[in-house]
């Protein structure tokens, strides 16, 4: 039988460890261990204007190539101090409308901010300080500039991002930011319309 486990499952390209049972899972010299293998995410193509949502469910891992742990129910979190989501895309000839809504991980009285900063394409866009433990929404408009080639990279910071472990609230050892739980690139019609 042939077991794989994976590790660095946050970052770009995580590692998979093949193994090969012979005998009894309990018996340890049943056990084989096989080369392991590094992975490396394809970056995957995106169509203005379509919605992700994220989650067991949702159709935006894809585009999650470093950062981010497993995922819950609704909600994808990240795991560490930043993360990444890239895009394939044609070229904007125009301002592109971003909309993303996410759960910051805040305990109030415990950990009460959490400071997120963004770039896109390594310009910096957007940091917004979410001090409520309730669903943020965030839009901004980013100029044609930003996109010089086909190519979508969110970069997130996270200042503030903790684990429930270190902070006694749970067991939970991911140290976290946000939960994403939507996003939407749009182009922005002449005029101001998306």
């Amino acid at each position: 039988r042939r077991v794989v486990y994976v590790t660095d499952r946050s970052s770009a390209a995580p590692i998979l460890h093949p193994w090969i049972v012979t005998g009894s899972v309990y018996d340890s010299t049943s056990w084989h261990e096989a080369q392991p293998l590094r992975m490396q995410k394809k970056i995957q193509p995106y169509e203005w204007g379509t919605k992700l949502g994220f989650g067991i469910a949702g159709n935006g891992s894809r585009y999650l190539t470093s950062g981010w742990s497993t995922t819950s129910g609704t909600v994808h979190w990240n795991d560490g101090k930043s993360a990444e989501m890239r895009f394939k895309i044609k070229r904007p000839d125009r301002e592109v409308h971003l909309s993303m809504v996410f759960f910051p991980h805040v305990t109030p009285g415990v950990w009460d901010r959490q400071r997120v900063r963004m770039k896109i394409n390594g310009v910096g866009v957007r940091e917004v300080t979410c001090a409520v433990k309730e669903s943020q929404k965030s839009d901004l408009t980013i100029p044609p500039i930003v996109f010089q080639d086909n190519m979508m990279v969110i970069s997130f910071e996270f200042p503030d991002a903790v684990s429930q472990a270190t902070l006694g609230t749970g067991r939970d050892t991911r140290v976290q930011a946000i939960g994403m739980y939507m996003f939407e690139a749009t182009l922005v019609e002449p005029g101001g319309g998306k």
